[in-house]
């Protein structure tokens, strides 16, 4: 169990470690907490379980109907929650076979209360059969975990090399002064080092624009508002003012909005702020998040136009790429993959004249329940494309801002 401060890079060490499984052979399931599905009895073990669902008829007739029933596969009267947990076990083991199997599991103070409680029990009881569990929450939160029984890890910030080397590789422009109030407030945080700069400087990079202390706090109270699976992707969503183009660039993550996926709500993001990225977990009746940020370019705010919506498409067979010049604002989307699908898109000015935007180019493809997607440094969202089911393979397009 790993447990720290928000931004210290607890999630990063969870996909590391999926890495290094998934590299060795080794199967993983993988699901995380998400705000506002705490009232949703057992979604995430739904979530966790999907891929062994078609296994579930070679359980015991009794264990097959108790698990079924709780993820609401087949109807019934809430099945025992000790049932449910010996019946998950008894699927694991089932799932991994002659080999091994790794569970991980982020954000556990977002789960609902029945499958915490179930994947604490189960937690508790994976010595023998080959199965590692792995989890993460925010250091002051309590959980079903508690008590022991698990093995626990207090994720640490990073060391002054680490922070120095972390700072010069995304900010070497960095005027000394400003440098070393960034390593003292942010105490070895990752993110903190990530996020301070682009507030403190200005579009020379040599003054404080604000004290240190208010940027502080407005950092914290930033972070205290994410789940944490969402701070890597916040984490990677800031852009050190671009050293490669005559304009300075600054491209900061601002705003998140979540929803259910099938819930027809458009999302369109706040004004002067365009779409850096889009999460997504389970299926139709599961929660995409998405990431919205605004611009600067010679310290002065991109403006964004009115947003313009696509005719409406299929999920199951959709693409979209924003018109010439344009970037993704919104999406609108209800019911499962054969429901439709809108996309927002608009322009962006700044002194009176249009932003370009230059080498786009499509993301890899990703399993859409599993999928998360932020645009890399100095790019925005300007697409994306699915096709299938639930399970069906997504994709996301960027464009660099040209200055």
């Amino acid at each position: 169990m790993l447990h720290g401060e928000a931004g210290v890079g607890k999630t990063a060490l969870l996909e590391a470690a999926e890495e290094a499984a998934v590299t060795r052979g080794i199967p993983v399931i993988r699901t995380a907490g998400v705000e506002g599905g705490t009232d949703l009895a057992y979604a995430a073990l739904h979530r966790l379980l999907k891929p062994f669902l078609p296994r579930l008829d070679e359980l015991s007739p009794l264990q097959r109907g108790t698990l079924a029933t709780a993820l609401e596969l087949d109807d019934g009267p809430p099945p025992d929650r000790l049932a449910v947990s010996n019946a998950m076990l008894s699927l694991l083991v089932l799932a991994r076979g002659e080999g091994a199997l790794l569970v991980i599991v982020d954000d556990l103070p977002w789960l609902d209360r029945m499958s915490a409680a179930v994947l604490a029990f189960v937690a508790r009881r994976l010595d023998g059969p080959r199965i590692g569990f792995l989890g993460a929450l925010r250091a002051g939160e309590s959980s079903f975990f508690d008590g022991g029984g698990v093995a626990a890890l207090e994720v640490m910030p990073i060391g002054q090399a680490a922070a120095d080397d972390l700072i010069d590789q995304r900010f070497p422009g960095l005027a000394p002064r400003v440098r070393q109030q960034v390593l003292e407030e942010a105490a070895g945080n990752p993110l903190a080092l990530l996020e301070l700069p682009v507030r403190v400087v200005d579009r020379h990079h040599q003054r404080l624009t604000i004290p240190m202390p208010s940027l502080m706090q407005q950092l914290r109270s930033t972070v205290s508002a994410l789940p944490g699976a969402l701070l890597t992707l916040t984490i990677t969503g800031i852009a050190q003012p671009s050293t490669a183009h005559a304009a300075t660039i600054v491209i900061v993550h601002d705003y998140t909005e979540i929803v259910r996926e099938s819930a027809s709500t458009g999302v369109t993001c706040p004004t002067d702020q365009v779409l850096l990225g889009r999460a997504h977990s389970g299926d139709e009746n599961g929660l995409t998040a998405y990431y919205c940020g605004f611009i600067l370019i010679e310290g002065e705010l991109v403006t964004v136009g009115a947003p313009q919506w696509s005719e409406s498409q299929k999920e199951s067979d959709s693409s979209f790429t924003a018109p010439g010049d344009q970037v993704s604002v919104g999406r609108l989307h209800s019911g499962d993959e054969n429901g439709r699908t809108r996309f927002a898109a608009a322009t962006l000015t700044v002194g009176g004249r249009v932003v370009r935007l230059t080498s786009y180019r499509w993301t890899e493809t990703q399993r859409e329940p599993y999928s998360f997607f932020k645009a890399d440094a100095y790019e925005v969202m300007v697409g994306r494309a699915h096709s299938g089911d639930e399970n069906g393979p997504t994709r996301h397009q960027n464009a660099r801002i040209a200055g």
